[in-house]
Order: C-alpha cells, then structure tokens, then sequence
C-alpha cells in the first residue's frame, strides 16, 4: 500500500490523474490494468471457424485491408461501416447509428 500512496501522490503531482481519484480506486486500475497486460502478453489467437460483424468506422473506410486485418482470424467478415472513429464511434451521436444498425441486425437473425 506504501508504493500506491507514492506512485498516487507523484501521478496528482504530476496531473497525470486528477486530483480527486482516491487510493483504492487507484489500486483497482492499476491491478486491472497489470491484469490487461498479461492477458495480452500470453493470449494466443486462433482462427474462428465462423462469421463476425466489424463495425468499421468511417475514419477505417479506405484502410487497405477493408476488413482491417479479420480475416485472417475468422472465416467470414461482415462489414458494417459506422460514422466516427474507434472511440467516437461509441459516444454521443454516433452510437446512436450503432445501435440502429445493430438492432437491424439482430432482427434480421
């Protein structure tokens, strides 16, 4: 607990987090984010024997993979291109189409 309330302490001083973040909050990103981390380190991908819907977002529209790299992973891409970029796409207006899109799409299922 003594190296949290250190490390918190310089990242305040430093405006790194805001000032109002408390120690036990801290401590939960940090773990979760170590967690995150060795999740990534020994993950190994394997091919998916079945079909994904890619919500594409405009900013990814003439990427030079139109499927940004999934089919290498899975057997069958369906693309649904979305306004926005990776992070807005699922804010305020845009997650609005997103939705709309895929209510239409599990009612298609």
């Amino acid at each position: 607990t003594s190296q949290f309330k250190v490390a918190i302490k310089k990242a305040k001083k430093h405006k790194v987090i805001p000032r109002f973040v408390r120690l036990n909050d801290f401590k939960r990103y940090i773990i979760v984010s170590e967690t995150q981390i060795m999740a990534w380190v020994n993950y190994k991908i394997k091919f998916f024997d079945g079909e994904i819907v890619l919500f594409r977002s405009e900013e990814n529209s003439s990427a030079p993979q139109p499927d940004l790299g999934w089919s290498k992973w899975v057997k069958k891409v369906h693309i649904i291109d979305v306004p926005g970029d990776h992070i807005s796409m699922l804010l305020q207006p845009h997650v609005q189409t997103v939705a709309a899109k895929l209510d239409q799409l599990l009612k298609e299922k």
